[in-house]
């Protein structure tokens, strides 16, 4: 017998298993990426991670033009009987609450009156603060042809 050592190459099998393992193992670590990736929570946006929309001024004299037929509107009905004072009171607190809304864009239409008086819009706070005794008394009073004219007169002049 003999002792002589044969030697072989260090690799005695065909290099495309090689490739195929490691198209394996590429094959593996993607999908743990992808089943990582596709399954995580998104960021929810909420009010505060939303964008706000560009502010786009309206035409102010087609908004006045509205606002004095909403409130020529609200005259014919109280002078129909259709509306009392008090539900002129609130329409007329309404329409120049949305007016505001729709010239500035800020929701004033769910402030209240002390609200109110922390804005800048004093012509507007001043016309509410006129219209609340007789929204909310218990008996119905207020003058209802001063209410219409201070209407009038908050849309005529607002800029």
């Amino acid at each position: 017998m003999s002792n002589k050592l044969e030697l072989r190459e260090w690799v005695d099998y065909q290099p495309i298993w090689l490739v195929i393992g490691l198209i394996l193992l590429v094959l593996l670590v993607v999908w743990y990426f992808f089943v990582f990736f596709s399954t995580r929570r998104r960021k929810q946006q909420t009010l505060a991670t939303l964008k706000p929309r560009p502010y786009i001024p309206p035409d102010l004299t087609n908004l006045k033009a509205k606002y004095q037929t909403l409130i020529d509107e609200v005259e014919q009905k109280y002078t129909t009987k259709e509306l009392s004072a008090r539900q002129v009171h609130q329409k007329l607190s309404y329409l120049l609450r949305m007016f505001v809304f729709e010239t500035r864009g800020h929701r004033v239409d769910t402030l209240t009156l002390n609200d109110l008086k922390k804005t800048r819009y004093s012509e507007l706070t001043k016309a509410i603060e006129q219209f609340y005794m007789p929204e909310f008394a218990a008996v119905e009073r207020g003058n209802v042809h001063e209410a219409l004219e201070l209407s009038r007169k908050v849309v005529a002049e607002w800029n």
